[in-house]
């Protein structure tokens, strides 16, 4: 019997005598690159649909995505939230939260 090695999509591993299963035209080796693929798709999907209007939409890294990258904490991802949107959703007053932000940030380093 000859085997045929299928590369996994998410692991790039191959595997003997075809994957562990398919979605569309991706294949998977086991239940742990199935999960991540399943994770990937949700995040996708994400940055996919917006509520609540579409600021956002147009931009190149969504503010997020730049937080979570980053490892940001809340008062700093608020602030990158706000600068990010202001011309496109509320103006000067997402400048007036994003100082908001700012302030109570500073005011939290300098107690440190």
């Amino acid at each position: 019997m000859i085997k045929e090695f299928i590369k996994c999509s998410v692991c790039g591993s191959e595997t003997p005598n075809g994957p562990f299963g398919t979605i569309g035209d991706t294949w998977f080796c086991s239940v742990e690159c199935f999960g991540i693929l399943e994770n990937e798709k949700d995040v996708q999907a994400a940055n996919e649909t917006q509520v609540g209007g579409n600021h956002y939409k147009d931009q190149t890294i969504q503010p997020w995505d730049y937080i979570i990258s980053n490892k940001l904490g809340f008062l700093e991802g608020n602030i990158v939230k706000y600068v990010s949107r202001w011309r496109n959703k509320g103006g000067v007053e997402d400048l007036k939260k994003a100082e908001h932000y700012l302030k109570k940030l500073i005011e939290t380093e300098e107690k440190c």
